[in-house]
C-alpha cells in the first residue's frame, strides 16, 4: 500500500511538474512578448524625442518600464528554475523511499524465510 501511495505521489508530482512548466513557459512567453514590444516602443519614441522635451520624457518613461520588465523576466526565470529543484529533489526522495522500501522488503523476507530453520534448530536443542 506504500508503494502505491508512492506511485500515486510520484505521478501527482510529475502532474505538478507539467503544470509549473507550462505556467512558467507561458509566463516568460508573455514577459518576453511585453519586453519587446517596450524595446519596440522606445526604440520608436528614441527617434520621435530628439528634438521634444516631451517625448523625452516618454522615452525615460518608457526605458524606465523596460527596465522594470527584464527584471521582472528575471525573477521569473529565476523562480522556474527554483521549481524545477524542487521538483528534481522530491522525485529523488521518492527514488529513496522506493529504495528504503525494497530494502526493507527483501529483510522481511530474509527474515521469514529464515523463521522454520530457527524454529527447527530450537528443537534440536531441547531434544538434545
Amino acid at each position: 500500500q506504500r508503494r502505491l501511495q508512492l506511485e500515486e505521489r510520484t505521478r501527482q508530482l510529475e502532474a505538478q511538474v507539467k503544470e509549473v512548466r507550462r505556467e512558467a513557459d507561458e509566463a516568460l512567453a508573455r514577459q518576453q512578448a511585453r519586453t519587446k514590444a517596450c524595446e519596440d516602443r522606445r526604440k520608436e519614441l528614441a527617434k520621435e524625442a530628439q528634438a521634444d522635451a516631451v517625448e523625452r520624457k516618454k522615452l525615460w518613461e518608457a526605458e524606465a518600464d523596460l527596465c522594470c520588465q527584464r527584471i521582472r523576466l528575471q525573477q521569473l526565470a529565476a523562480a522556474q528554475r527554483t521549481a524545477a529543484r524542487r521538483i528534481a529533489q522530491r522525485e529523488e526522495e521518492d527514488k529513496q523511499l522506493d529504495n528504503d522500501i525494497e530494502y526493507l522488503r527483501s529483510e522481511v523476507l530474509g527474515y521469514r524465510s529464515s523463521l522454520p530453520e530457527r524454529a527447527d534448530a530450537a528443537e534440536q536443542r531441547e531434544e538434545e
